[in-house]
């Protein structure tokens, strides 16, 4: 009877392989829940810090024009992040300084630094670290992020 169980359970187990490798990496990821009238993310490219026009959602922040967005993520910022991270050094408080973190290019771990990677390491975690997907919504982390790339 366990033979039984065990070889439905390795037929079971090949079938979802076999449509996750048909369908590609889609579905091991959990969809990002987007805010009403909100655009998916554009998907990644290969290409470091590559500068985008401000009329694209994912523009990189400008001081000047966003002043209220960098406000709000510097306020967030205060709020969530710098119990463990410092703003303006790179020395490690509980997690990695981010004083200059987009121009570094490069996470502590190794990965490239850019808006999508920032804001998933915000959604999701790290090693030591929460992810705030729940605790923030996805315009808090674009404000975040704008604010990041400002230090």
């Amino acid at each position: 009877m366990r033979e039984i169980k065990l070889s439905i359970l390795a037929g079971i187990l090949i079938m979802v392989g076999m449509t996750a490798g048909r369908n590609g990496p889609a579905l091991a990821k959990v969809p990002l829940r987007l805010a009403q009238g909100e655009a998916p993310p554009r998907p990644r490219t290969r290409t470091k810090n590559k500068p985008i026009s401000g009329d694209e959602p994912n523009a990189p922040a400008n001081p000047k024009e966003n002043s209220a967005t960098v406000a709000t993520g510097k306020a967030i910022f205060e709020q969530r992040c710098a119990i463990c991270h410092y703003s303006e050094s790179t020395a490690k408080k509980i997690g990695f300084g981010l004083k200059g973190l987009y121009p570094r290019g490069k996470f502590a771990t190794g990965g490239i630094v850019d808006d999508l990677s920032v804001a998933s390491w915000i959604e999701k975690g790290g090693k030591d670290m929460p992810g705030f997907r729940g605790a923030l919504k996805p315009e808090q982390i674009r404000a975040l992020v704008a604010y990041l790339k400002t230090l």
